[in-house]
């Protein structure tokens, strides 16, 4: 016995050293061009990661050896130029514009370009931003409390791409080992096993998106995880709080509002709403100007109408219509309807015996298959909610959605829409699956 304990723990740290020089390796060397070998370190992370599941499940595992590996891992990223995303570069125009007092909700790239002085901090974004950033034309749809992390690291990184890199993945790894620390309190809190941790702390497309790539889904994540840790506790002022600024990182969680209404009584569900609702206003406060406000919602609603990228019942629609232009623009204002709708039924609907997180996972769930653009990191709230669930189909969905990086295998970038048919065949297959499980089970 002894000695299966000992293997069984060696052997785990042998799949935590792979698997950081694996990720290491990826993150630093391998261009998303190249889709054989990009798909080829993701399925050996996911063949790993499965390995760790399945080890960390069968082994008596104390928390601080998951939070331990899982950030030592991350770590091993931090000095890396992310290589599967340009994001960071626009992390870097607008907190560089931020320590200039110019709004990045008020100008474009594209307009300020010839209108800074010759100071040095101007001529970095002239020389060494601007030529790399995607939708120039576009106002910054990073909200407020991106905004002050881009500005602290730009006071701080002054004008080397390098320490803006290296000092937002920092933050990056910091948020991680605190969304890992909170799934450990609120699996415990629920008394379930700290072992579900791993599913979020050692997915692949978590490490290398979030941290190996920066993306403020990490941030967004953090703040969701305490507010809902938190509420668990009958904290409801400081839970309502962490729920506004998880608003004002990333809106997806503005969906899981009418939520509250299942969980608590209403006077405590609207007091949470009406406080986050007014966090959410407070953040935008030190961006106000006429119209500034008004040009970030519409760039973030242009930004879902204009690109379209591994969509769902999106694409399914405009096969069906044939690209109509008009049926395109209808399908693109009656999506968003049918989905606020359906959250609504979802909330108030007594027949739904779910509990918070679980409906939280479905709510997120249909708004990425309703949407015009599902980028591969948008996925990684599914994981985090998943870990509190008993269900898996965002897992098998994590490895799938890498398979459309065979989009910039082409030039000029095109999609494979054969490989996103057989990413939606699969993922609706075990969704029912699953659900139908699920229903039984509750029944």
């Amino acid at each position: 016995m002894i000695w299966e304990t000992t293997n069984s723990k060696n052997s785990r740290y042998f799949l935590y050293l792979l698997f950081g020089v694996i990720a290491f390796y990826f993150n630093r060397f391998v261009d998303r061009t190249d889709f054989i070998l990009l798909i080829s370190c993701y399925s050996s992370l996911f063949l790993l990661y499965g390995l760790l599941i399945k080890n960390i499940f069968s082994s008596k595992i104390a928390s601080s050896e998951i939070i331990i590996a899982a950030v030592g891992i991350r770590l091993l990223l931090i000095g890396n130029i992310p290589n599967l995303s340009d994001d960071y570069y626009r992390f870097i125009w607008d907190g560089v514009v931020n320590t200039l007092h110019v709004n990045p909700f008020a100008f474009t790239p594209e307009f300020l370009l010839n209108q800074f002085n010759n100071s040095s901090r101007s001529e970095f974004l002239q020389t060494d931003i601007y030529a790399n950033l995607n939708s120039t034309e576009y106002y910054s749809i990073y909200p407020p409390v991106c905004q002050w992390i881009f500005t602290g690291v730009s006071y701080v990184a002054g004008n080397s791409i390098f320490l803006h890199v290296l000092l937002l993945k920092t933050c990056m790894v910091l948020f991680e080992a605190g969304s890992i620390v909170l799934l450990i309190r609120i699996l415990r809190k629920l008394q379930l096993p700290i072992s579900k941790a791993a599913y979020y702390a050692f997915n692949p497309l978590v490490i290398i998106e979030l941290t190996g790539n920066i993306h403020m889904e990490a941030m967004m994540i953090f703040f969701l995880l305490l507010s809902i840790y938190l509420l668990l506790n009958n904290f409801f002022l400081p839970a309502s709080i962490f729920l506004g600024i998880s608003i004002s990182v990333k809106l997806w969680p503005l969906m899981l509002l009418p939520l509250l209404f299942r969980r608590l009584e209403i006077r405590h569900a609207l007091k949470i709403i009406v406080i986050a609702l007014l966090i959410v206003g407070i953040s935008f406060l030190p961006y106000y100007k006429s119209g500034s406000i008004l040009n970030y919602f519409t760039s973030f609603r242009l930004y879902f109408q204009t690109f379209e990228f591994n969509a769902s019942i999106y694409y399914a629609l405009k096969w069906m219509f044939q690209n109509n232009y008009n049926y395109v623009i209808l399908i693109q204002r009656i999506l968003p309807v049918i989905l606020t709708i359906t959250i609504l039924l979802i909330a108030f609907s007594k027949r739904i015996k779910l509990d918070f997180i679980t409906l939280s996972l479905l709510v997120f769930t249909l708004y990425f298959l309703c949407s015009t653009t599902i980028h591969p990191w948008y996925l990684t709230p599914l994981i985090a909610l998943t870990s509190i669930t008993i269900l898996r189909y965002s897992i098998l969905w994590s490895f799938l959605i890498c398979f459309t990086y065979i989009t910039y295998n082409y030039l000029p970038y095109q999609e494979n829409l054969i490989i996103v048919a057989i990413e939606y065949l699969i993922l609706y297959a075990v969704i029912m699956y699953e659900f139908f499980n699920l229903r039984k089970s509750i029944k």
